[in-house]
């Protein structure tokens, strides 16, 4: 440790650029600078204001508080040292070189000591901003971000194309969306030609249907009620939500500002958060339940839903695990729920009808299948209950 009490560097009286080389002594009082004039002028330690020098490498600058921008710089730190150890309890205020080792730790700690900090702040304060911050991305964002999305999921060349499938099930989604009376989407179908019993519901109004799913129903009214489920995950934006819950900070920052220029940069993650994360219970009741309100709104029988939910329930009650039966595992129709439903129907007590006659719909549910000529897949055959 320096004892040295005479240094070497450089005044400058706030007046001029120019540099007085001085000497600089270290008193009991205070800094005495010789050099400037025939006097020497004492610096008290009080009134001395450190500006640079707190690093390693750095050159001291000292400045003198009351005075018009004097300022002292020395280009060796080890002067903080000396004057620490000639001056203790005086200098308190000024940087000491002697616990920067103790700081590098006391940082690396906060450090470590951060990271569930971290995760706390990811695994809860994310979660439940998720709700608020989506309310907050413009509808016009949303609708462009599902239109990048259904061309990553379901690519023209994978899509059932038929018109009359298109015209019917975009038919069953019109007769539940009108029942609502403005809603800031156009909601379209998307049936993509893979034997996956699964639907999902992309942000912006997009409704994708895969052809397992299509041909496991026995009647138009259990698609639509699936469909009600999926147009209640648009209409209260929870995939959106899952998706705000899953962004970065910047393209968080994007899609509350509206930038449509980061959608692209968002699609690969975000299609792939939504094929393989799950709603959360809330979330799917809240799906039912509305659900069956846009149904009942509708006049469309609910027997569909119910009865198609009851042989899902089935499905994975008999430990059914093969891959293609997706919509159990990002739809988990639990027992109870079904229960709630019939609750919620035989509250309505509304009388309903049915959609059209199921010779028709065999046929419909098959144009899917029809236009595999050179390449058949094998049906995923769901056969009667009983």
């Amino acid at each position: 440790m320096s004892k040295t009490s005479t240094w070497h560097g450089q005044y400058f009286d706030g007046h001029s650029p120019m540099a007085h080389p001085v000497s600089i002594d270290i008193t009991a009082t205070g800094l005495t600078i010789q050099g400037i004039s025939s006097q020497a002028i004492l610096w008290p330690y009080k009134d001395l204001q450190q500006t640079q020098g707190g690093y390693q490498g750095e050159e001291v600058r000292l400045e003198r508080r009351g005075s018009y921008h004097e300022l002292l710089v020395l280009d060796n730190a080890e002067f903080l040292t000396a004057l620490h150890f000639l001056a203790p309890g005086k200098v308190s205020h000024l940087h000491n070189p002697n616990t920067r080792s103790r700081r590098i730790w006391l940082t690396a700690a906060a450090g470590i000591l951060a990271i569930p900090l971290i995760w706390l702040v990811y695994a809860k304060g994310v979660p439940a901003l998720a709700g608020p911050l989506t309310n907050l991305i413009p509808y016009s964002w949303e609708q462009q971000l599902g239109g990048a999305l259904v061309e990553e999921i379901a690519p023209v060349d994978e899509r059932c194309s038929d018109p009359r499938l298109v015209e019917k099930t975009n038919a069953l989604v019109h007769a539940l969306v009108s029942t609502v009376g403005s809603v800031p989407y156009t909601f379209r179908t998307v049936i993509v030609d893979k034997p996956i019993l699964n639907a999902l519901a992309l942000p912006g109004g997009y409704i994708i249907i895969f052809r397992g799913l299509l041909e496991n129903t026995e009647t138009p009214e259990e698609l639509t009620g699936v469909l009600a489920h999926e147009i209640q995950h648009v209409l209260q934006r929870h995939g959106m939500r899952l998706l705000v819950q899953n962004m970065t900070l910047g393209l968080l920052i994007g899609a509350l500002t509206g930038d449509v220029s980061g959608i692209m940069a968002f699609v690969f993650e975000g299609a792939h958060v939504l094929q393989s994360l799950s709603y959360s219970r809330g979330a799917e009741e809240e799906a039912d339940r509305k659900g069956m309100a846009l149904l009942l709104a509708a006049g469309i029988n609910p027997e569909g839903m119910l009865s198609f939910f009851e042989y899902l329930r089935e499905q994975r009650g008999g430990g059914y695990q093969d891959s293609l039966w997706r919509y159990l595992s990002t739809h988990p129709p639990a027992g109870d729920r079904v229960a709630k439903l019939q609750a919620q129907v035989h509250k309505a007590n509304q009388p309903v009808h049915s959609l059209f006659p199921l010779d028709d719909w065999q046929q419909i549910t098959n144009l899917c299948h029809e236009r595999e000529i050179t390449n058949p897949r094998k049906k995923v055959g769901r056969g009667k209950r009983h």
